[in-house]
């Protein structure tokens, strides 16, 4: 049984906020020809708040899963990680600048596996990657402008259910010992 559209509508409100732009169409190609970047991303305004543009209006990374950006949650081998704020996607057919969730969902299910993009990303000095809902706060003294570049894989190559395992020799990896259990007593001592 196929999941009611109005699902997917009620978890972006949730997840965007309320006057967000409607979601993108879903990507109806089979998954062997859906673009696959590994990363989550949401409307970059802090939680609660009316208006994702007045933090920077543009789209933040929530979670960076294994796959073309070497994921592992928070961080990834390529040096994106939770709350940067995406500025633009580039491809070889030119630059799309990233207003929104949406903007960088178009932006990326517009391309096929094996395309190279490269994020433009900027660091805020006072995001917290490791807060339980991320958010780019306004641009700062201290950011960075940082860029990452990958190819897309495709989705069939990272997704996996119960009946339908990862393909071989694919595996999330397990969180190092402790890597949790440090953040939380950090942020309690704190």
């Amino acid at each position: 049984m196929r999941p009611s559209p109005w699902c997917a509508v009620l978890a972006f409100a949730l997840v965007s906020g309320p006057g967000a732009a409607p979601p993108p169409a879903p990507d109806t190609r089979p998954l062997s020809q859906q673009p696959y970047l590994g990363l989550t991303v949401r409307d970059s305004g802090a939680p609660g708040a009316a208006d994702a543009g007045a933090t920077g209006g543009s789209a933040v990374v929530g979670w960076v899963y294994p796959g073309p950006l070497g994921g592992v949650g928070f961080t990834s081998a390529s040096g994106i990680r939770r709350s940067d704020a995406l500025i633009s996607v580039m491809t070889p057919a030119g630059t799309t600048p990233i207003a929104s969730a949406a903007d960088f969902t178009k932006a990326i299910t517009s391309l096929h596996p094996g395309d190279t993009v490269t994020l433009t990303v900027r660091r805020s000095a006072t995001a917290d990657p490791g807060a339980a809902v991320p958010f780019a706060p306004p641009p700062g003294v201290g950011d960075q402008t940082l860029t990452f570049t990958a190819t897309l894989s495709n989705r069939d190559e990272w997704s996996g259910t119960i009946g339908r395992p990862l393909r071989p020799g694919a595996n999330i990896p397990e969180p190092a010992e402790g890597q949790f259990e440090s953040m939380i007593l950090a942020k309690a001592a704190a």
